[in-house]
């Protein structure tokens, strides 16, 4: 074989690599040419100081934490670039429905619901002028009534529900 194409097995017959035909056909080689056992010897050189710094170089005390800290950071940024667009388009989706609705018919009865409940509101500010201290007991007598109401209410579903599980 020529030297072009023994190269491409040396680096994997420095490293042990090889199958063992693959490893006695490049021994051959290099016992016959000297460019090739020249280049053998730089990588074997070059093999061994990447080995000797390996083994004389130290990670720092805080290295993992720091790493991991720093792929956090990253992660989180892309997280809030992701949530910030996902944010826009449910707001732009939110902006176009409410403006469709406004500018349809149903929006036309929405605004004129809209107004009423504004004098509604309106109309119960003057309400504690009016009566003094009275509007208390209004308001109080009004939330009794509604808790009777609703508990009444409760317990008539409740019973119906109880009636049916029976049956």
């Amino acid at each position: 074989m020529s030297c072009h194409e023994i190269q491409m097995y040396l680096t994997a017959y420095v490293d042990d690599e090889l199958e063992i035909d693959e490893r006695n056909m490049v021994e051959q080689h290099l016992q016959a040419c000297h460019e090739c056992q020249e280049l053998v010897k730089e990588l074997q050189q070059t093999t061994a100081l990447v080995f000797e710094q390996l083994n004389t170089t130290f990670a720092p005390i805080n290295f993992e934490d720091s790493v991991i800290q720093q792929i956090a950071a990253v992660h989180q940024e892309r997280q809030v670039r992701h949530f910030s667009v996902f944010y826009l388009a449910c707001a732009l989706i939110g902006i176009g429905g409410l403006a469709a609705v406004l500018l349809s018919p149903v929006g036309m009865f929405i605004r004129v619901l809209f107004h009423l409940f504004l004098a509604v509101l309106n109309g119960l500010s003057f309400v504690p002028a009016s009566l003094g201290h009275w509007w208390m007991v209004c308001i109080l007598l009004s939330t009794i009534g509604l808790v009777g109401i609703s508990i009444f209410g409760v317990s008539r579903v409740l019973r119906s529900l109880q009636s049916e599980v029976i049956l």
